[in-house]
């Protein structure tokens, strides 16, 4: 059975804000209006050793063919809920992005603006740590906080780190579903962060 392409269109979306796409490498400078990319085609295969569907996408400017696959493509995580970071969380939020960064080839550096790191597990209940946001929906309504009682089941607990500013983006740490592929461009609200586990 052939895996399903729904989540393509929303994928051909990202490649088009993307502009010019280089596999393994920074995104060229974005064609001039007249050479936009167009879709050729959609090919997909069995699913990947981590329930991804191997999928190509050929995309075509004036006399150029480029392809992509998944590790160029955007994908987005299901965030459960978005607290404020305890200090220990970010302490071992920056160790590990400070490892993960240490690791990475200049060139690669250069063009990997977030980092998604994983840090210590958000607390069990929104009393012991409170939620700024739970699911798409204000974890406060009106001065009154709704985020009560145990926290939805989650997988992880991660960080945003930025490579420019050496430093964690904000305090936010959100709590997601489960954990994107390593090395993969994943959406966490305005920011697209390469998620790098504990960076190691």
């Amino acid at each position: 059975m052939r895996p399903s392409l729904a989540f393509s269109f929303r994928s051909c979306v990202s490649l088009a804000c993307l502009g010019a796409l280089t596999l393994g490498g920074c995104a060229e400078a974005p064609p001039a209006a007249s050479s936009a990319y167009m879709v050729r085609s959609i090919s997909s295969g069995r699913g990947g050793t981590n329930g991804e569907a191997p999928v190509r996408i050929r995309l075509t400017t004036a006399g150029n063919v480029s392809e992509a696959d998944l590790s160029s493509i955007t994908s987005y995580v299901r965030i459960v809920a978005r607290r404020e970071a305890t200090r220990r969380q970010r302490t071992v939020a920056e160790q590990r992005a400070r490892t993960a960064v240490a690791r990475m080839a200049p060139a690669q550096r250069a063009c990997t603006r977030y980092l998604a790191v994983d840090t210590d597990r958000s607390a069990p209940t929104f009393e012991t740590q409170a939620a700024t946001l739970v699911g798409n929906e204000p974890a406060e309504s009106g001065g009154t906080l709704r985020a009560i009682g145990p926290a939805p089941k989650f997988d992880r607990s991660v960080m945003l780190w930025d490579t420019q500013s050496q430093s964690l983006v904000g305090n936010a740490v959100y709590d997601i579903a489960s954990a994107p592929p390593l090395g993969k461009a994943v959406r966490f609200e305005s920011y697209v962060a390469q998620y790098v586990g504990a960076g190691r």
